[in-house]
C-alpha cells in the first residue's frame, strides 16, 4: 500500500496534511475518510497525480456537475484487502469502470470538482455504501476505517529483510525455484501446463511417426513406379524423362521425411502432401492398368501431366 499523493511516504509526510480528519463533524454527517492537501496552501495542489493506493479494480466512475457534491468520483474495489477506496473531487479521470490498475497507478489529477478549494477526498470502505454513501452516526462511520492508520499499518510494519532458514530447507528452495524459472522460461506457470506441454508432445510424436511412416510407403511406391514406367514406355527419351522426374519425387520424398525428424509443428503440412501425392500415384497406376485403347502418344503425354502435377505438389507445398 502506498498514500494516494505524493511521491512516497517520507514526501507525504513532509509535504502534505488533512485538512478535514476522519470522523469529523460536518454539519449532520461525520467525515467518512480524510481531505488532503498540500502544505504550501490555496490551490497549489491543482493538478498534482492521484495513485491508486493498492491493487484493484475501478468499481465505478461517477460525475456531479453541482456543488457541493463529490464532483468527479472514483472507486476501487481492492480483493486481497477486501475494502474499497474512494477518491473524489477530481479535476481528470485517468481509468474507466471494469479497469484493472496496480498499486501506485496514477488513476487522475487532483481537482476541485463539486467543492470550492482543490483536494483529494480519501476514503477506504470495508463493505460498500453506495457511490454517494456517507456516515450520518457514528454506527455508519464503522462502514469505513480511518485512512492513514489502515496505510500506515502496512508501510511501518514491512517484510523483515532477513528471514533464518535451515540450509538444508534453504537449498531445497533454491533448487525449486531454479526449476521453476526454467520452465517459467517456456511459458509453463502450473500443473495442468505441464500436462497440455506433455499432451502436445505426444501428439507430435505420434503425427511424426505417421509423416516418416507414410513416407516411407510413398517412397516405395514411387521406386514401383519408376519401374513400371520403364517397362511402358519404349521410347529411350521418354524414359530418361520419367526417371529423372521420379528420381527427383524420391529424393524429395527423402527430404520431406528429415523435415518431419526436425520439425513436429509441420506434421500436419507433411501429412497433406503425402495425401495429394499418393492420390496422384493412384492415379497414375491405374491409367496404366487401364483397358483403353489408347496411342502410345496419348499414354506418355497423360503419364507426363500426372508427374508434372507431382512435382508441382511438391515446389507449392514447400
Amino acid at each position: 500500500m502506498r498514500y494516494p499523493v505524493g511521491k512516497s511516504r517520507d514526501d507525504f509526510l513532509k509535504n502534505w496534511y488533512s485538512a478535514t480528519k476522519f470522523g469529523a463533524q460536518s454539519g449532520n454527517i461525520l467525515h467518512e475518510g480524510e481531505d488532503f492537501n498540500l502544505r504550501t496552501g490555496g490551490n497549489t495542489d491543482l493538478g498534482q497525480p492521484v495513485h491508486a493506493f493498492a491493487e484493484g479494480v475501478v468499481s465505478s466512475v461517477h460525475v456531479h456537475t453541482s456543488k457541493p457534491t463529490l464532483g468527479k468520483h472514483v472507486h476501487i474495489r481492492h480483493d486481497a484487502l477486501n475494502v474499497w477506496s474512494h477518491y473524489a473531487h477530481l479535476d481528470t479521470v485517468l481509468v474507466k469502470e471494469g479497469q484493472a490498475v496496480k498499486e501506485g497507478q496514477i488513476i487522475g489529477t487532483i481537482g476541485k470538482s463539486g467543492t470550492e478549494y482543490a483536494h483529494l477526498h480519501f476514503c477506504i470502505k470495508n463493505q460498500p455504501t453506495g457511490i454517494d454513501g456517507v456516515a450520518k452516526t457514528k454506527e455508519d462511520l464503522k462502514k469505513w476505517e480511518s485512512p492513514i492508520p489502515f496505510i500506515e499499518k502496512s508501510l511501518i510494519n514491512p517484510m523483515p529483510e532477513t528471514i533464518a532458514v535451515e540450509k538444508s530447507k534453504f537449498e531445497e528452495l533454491v533448487k525449486k525455484s531454479t526449476e521453476r524459472d526454467e520452465l517459467n522460461k517456456v511459458g509453463i506457470n502450473s500443473l495442468s501446463d505441464v500436462t497440455e506441454l506433455k499432451k502436445s508432445v505426444d501428439e507430435a510424436r505420434l503425427e511424426r511417426q505417421t509423416a516418416q511412416q507414410e513416407a516411407k510407403q510413398t517412397r516405395e511406391t514411387l521406386g514401383s513406379l519408376q519401374k513400371t514406367l520403364a517397362d511402358k514406355l519404349q521410347s529411350p527419351q521418354d524414359k530418361d524423362r520419367i526417371i529423372s522426374a521420379v528420381d527427383d519425387l524420391i529424393l524429395r520424398c527423402d527430404l520431406l521425411q528429415d523435415q518431419a525428424d526436425e520439425a513436429t509443428k509441420e506434421n500436419d503440412t507433411y501429412e497433406k502432401q503425402l495425401t495429394k501425392l499418393l492420390t496422384e500415384i493412384n492415379r497414375l497406376q491405374l491409367l496404366m492398368k487401364s483397358n483403353n485403347p489408347l496411342s502410345q502418344a496419348k499414354v506418355s503425354e497423360l503419364l507426363f501431366e500426372v508427374v508434372r502435377r507431382m512435382t508441382a505438389i511438391f515446389e507449392r507445398k514447400q
